[in-house]
Protein backbone atom coordinates (compact mmCIF):
# COMPACT_ATOMS: atom_id res chain seq x y z
CA UNK A 1 0.00 0.00 0.00
CA UNK A 2 1.33 3.46 -0.93
CA UNK A 3 0.71 6.34 1.51
CA UNK A 4 1.05 10.07 1.01
CA UNK A 5 3.66 11.90 3.13
CA UNK A 6 0.82 13.40 5.21
CA UNK A 7 -0.10 9.85 6.29
CA UNK A 8 2.80 9.45 8.70
CA UNK A 9 4.79 11.34 11.31
CA UNK A 10 7.81 10.85 13.51
CA UNK A 11 7.54 10.88 17.29
CA UNK A 12 10.14 10.80 20.05
CA UNK A 13 9.42 8.65 23.09
CA UNK A 14 10.20 9.68 26.62
CA UNK A 15 13.30 7.44 26.39
CA UNK A 16 14.50 9.51 23.41
CA UNK A 17 13.73 6.83 20.79
CA UNK A 18 12.57 8.16 17.42
CA UNK A 19 9.70 6.14 15.91
CA UNK A 20 7.73 6.36 12.69
CA UNK A 21 3.96 6.48 13.36
CA UNK A 22 1.38 5.43 10.76
CA UNK A 23 -2.29 5.13 11.75
CA UNK A 24 -1.22 5.02 15.42
CA UNK A 25 1.08 2.03 14.83
CA UNK A 26 4.78 2.63 15.48
CA UNK A 27 7.81 1.43 13.54
CA UNK A 28 11.52 1.30 14.42
CA UNK A 29 14.29 1.95 11.91
CA UNK A 30 16.09 -1.21 10.85
CA UNK A 31 19.74 -1.33 11.92
CA UNK A 32 20.61 -2.60 8.42
CA UNK A 33 18.87 0.07 6.34
CA UNK A 34 18.23 3.81 6.33
CA UNK A 35 14.81 3.43 4.70
CA UNK A 36 13.31 0.24 6.18
CA UNK A 37 11.19 0.32 9.34
CA UNK A 38 9.81 -2.71 11.20
CA UNK A 39 6.76 -2.75 13.45
CA UNK A 40 7.73 -1.90 17.02
CA UNK A 41 5.92 -5.10 18.09
CA UNK A 42 7.95 -7.30 15.71
CA UNK A 43 9.41 -9.43 18.48
CA UNK A 44 6.79 -9.22 21.23
CA UNK A 45 3.72 -9.79 19.00
CA UNK A 46 5.48 -11.53 16.08
CA UNK A 47 4.23 -8.78 13.75
CA UNK A 48 5.71 -8.84 10.24
CA UNK A 49 4.38 -5.46 9.08
CA UNK A 50 7.10 -3.20 7.66
CA UNK A 51 7.44 0.17 5.97
CA UNK A 52 9.85 1.55 3.40
CA UNK A 53 10.33 5.30 3.00
CA UNK A 54 11.73 6.56 -0.28
CA UNK A 55 13.88 9.65 -0.74
CA UNK A 56 10.98 11.48 -2.40
CA UNK A 57 8.74 10.91 0.65
CA UNK A 58 6.67 7.97 -0.62
CA UNK A 59 5.71 5.37 1.98
CA UNK A 60 5.23 1.69 1.13
CA UNK A 61 3.56 -0.48 3.78
CA UNK A 62 3.97 -4.26 3.55
CA UNK A 63 1.91 -6.75 5.55
CA UNK A 64 -0.82 -6.43 8.15
CA UNK A 65 -0.44 -5.91 11.88
CA UNK A 66 -1.21 -8.86 14.17
CA UNK A 67 -2.25 -6.51 17.00
CA UNK A 68 -3.90 -3.19 17.76
CA UNK A 69 -1.91 0.04 17.86
CA UNK A 70 -0.08 0.96 21.07
CA UNK A 71 -1.44 3.96 22.96
CA UNK A 72 0.76 7.05 23.09
CA UNK A 73 -0.07 10.48 24.36
CA UNK A 74 1.90 13.63 23.88
CA UNK A 75 3.07 15.03 27.16
CA UNK A 76 1.50 18.35 28.09
CA UNK A 77 3.24 21.16 26.29
CA UNK A 78 6.15 20.90 23.93
CA UNK A 79 9.12 20.04 26.12
CA UNK A 80 11.49 21.02 23.33
CA UNK A 81 10.34 24.58 24.06
CA UNK A 82 12.47 25.25 27.10
CA UNK A 83 14.97 27.87 28.11
CA UNK A 84 17.43 28.57 30.87
CA UNK A 85 17.12 31.80 32.81
CA UNK A 86 19.45 33.32 35.35
CA UNK A 87 18.52 35.25 38.47
CA UNK A 88 20.31 38.45 39.38
CA UNK A 89 21.81 36.41 42.22
CA UNK A 90 23.56 34.16 39.66
CA UNK A 91 21.31 31.10 40.04
CA UNK A 92 20.42 29.28 36.81
CA UNK A 93 16.86 27.96 36.41
CA UNK A 94 15.26 25.84 33.70
CA UNK A 95 11.89 27.14 32.46
CA UNK A 96 9.41 24.77 30.76
CA UNK A 97 5.84 25.82 29.98
CA UNK A 98 6.10 28.63 32.53
CA UNK A 99 7.28 26.37 35.37
CA UNK A 100 10.80 26.76 36.77
CA UNK A 101 13.23 24.01 37.74
CA UNK A 102 16.46 23.98 39.73
CA UNK A 103 19.36 21.63 39.04
CA UNK A 104 19.88 18.83 41.55
CA UNK A 105 23.32 19.13 43.15
CA UNK A 106 23.63 15.34 43.52
CA UNK A 107 22.44 14.27 40.04
CA UNK A 108 24.10 15.96 37.06
CA UNK A 109 21.70 17.44 34.46
CA UNK A 110 18.65 16.59 36.57
CA UNK A 111 16.23 19.42 37.28
CA UNK A 112 13.44 19.37 39.85
CA UNK A 113 10.51 21.76 40.02
CA UNK A 114 11.39 24.85 42.02
CA UNK A 115 8.42 23.98 44.25
CA UNK A 116 9.87 20.57 45.19
CA UNK A 117 9.80 21.72 48.81
CA UNK A 118 6.00 21.95 48.39
CA UNK A 119 5.95 18.23 47.38
CA UNK A 120 5.85 18.84 43.60
CA UNK A 121 7.30 15.77 41.87
CA UNK A 122 7.91 17.27 38.42
CA UNK A 123 11.43 16.69 37.04
CA UNK A 124 13.39 16.73 33.78
CA UNK A 125 16.66 14.92 32.98
CA UNK A 126 19.09 15.75 30.17
CA UNK A 127 22.10 13.92 28.79
CA UNK A 128 25.44 15.72 28.40
CA UNK A 129 24.41 16.95 24.92
CA UNK A 130 21.23 18.64 26.12
CA UNK A 131 18.85 15.92 24.89
CA UNK A 132 15.93 15.22 27.21
CA UNK A 133 16.13 11.64 28.52
CA UNK A 134 13.21 11.59 30.96
CA UNK A 135 10.33 13.88 31.84
CA UNK A 136 7.74 14.08 34.57
CA UNK A 137 5.48 17.11 34.12
CA UNK A 138 2.75 16.50 36.68
CA UNK A 139 2.76 19.62 38.87
CA UNK A 140 0.60 20.04 41.97
CA UNK A 141 0.47 23.85 41.63
CA UNK A 142 0.06 26.63 39.08
CA UNK A 143 3.12 28.04 37.30
CA UNK A 144 4.67 31.23 38.64
CA UNK A 145 3.84 34.40 36.73
CA UNK A 146 6.65 36.33 35.05
CA UNK A 147 6.44 39.80 33.51
CA UNK A 148 9.14 40.81 31.01
CA UNK A 149 10.82 44.18 31.40
CA UNK A 150 12.12 46.46 28.65
CA UNK A 151 15.72 45.22 29.09
CA UNK A 152 14.98 41.49 28.58
CA UNK A 153 14.83 40.56 32.26
CA UNK A 154 11.86 38.78 33.80
CA UNK A 155 10.13 40.04 36.91
CA UNK A 156 8.61 37.25 39.01
CA UNK A 157 5.21 38.30 40.33
CA UNK A 158 4.61 36.54 43.63
CA UNK A 159 3.71 37.12 47.24
CA UNK A 160 7.39 36.84 48.18
CA UNK A 161 8.79 39.93 49.85
CA UNK A 162 11.85 39.92 47.56
CA UNK A 163 10.76 39.31 43.95
CA UNK A 164 13.55 38.20 41.60
CA UNK A 165 14.77 39.44 38.22
CA UNK A 166 15.57 36.92 35.45
CA UNK A 167 17.29 36.97 32.06
CA UNK A 168 17.52 34.35 29.27
CA UNK A 169 20.59 32.12 28.95
CA UNK A 170 21.26 30.38 25.60
CA UNK A 171 20.78 26.60 25.83
CA UNK A 172 24.22 25.99 24.27
CA UNK A 173 25.88 27.77 27.20
CA UNK A 174 24.50 25.06 29.49
CA UNK A 175 25.10 21.96 27.34
CA UNK A 176 27.63 23.22 24.77
CA UNK A 177 25.12 22.87 21.89
CA UNK A 178 23.12 25.44 19.96
CA UNK A 179 19.93 23.45 19.41
CA UNK A 180 17.86 20.75 21.02
CA UNK A 181 16.06 18.01 19.14
CA UNK A 182 12.98 20.17 18.63
CA UNK A 183 10.78 17.07 18.80
CA UNK A 184 7.77 16.83 21.10
CA UNK A 185 8.11 14.10 23.69
CA UNK A 186 5.58 11.26 23.74
CA UNK A 187 4.78 8.92 26.61
CA UNK A 188 3.64 5.36 25.98
CA UNK A 189 0.43 4.40 27.76
CA UNK A 190 0.37 0.70 26.91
Amino acid sequence: MLLQPEGYKFITTIQGIRLLMIRNHTFSLSSRSKTLYYCSKKVRKHCKCSVRLTEDGAVFVRGEHTHGPPLYRQLPGDVSDYKFIQTIHGKTLLMVNGYTYTENNRAKNTYYCSRKYKSCKSSIKFDDNGKITSVRLDHNHCPPIYKPTHNGLYFKCSTDQNPSMYTDIPVHSIFGRRETSGQPIHKRLS
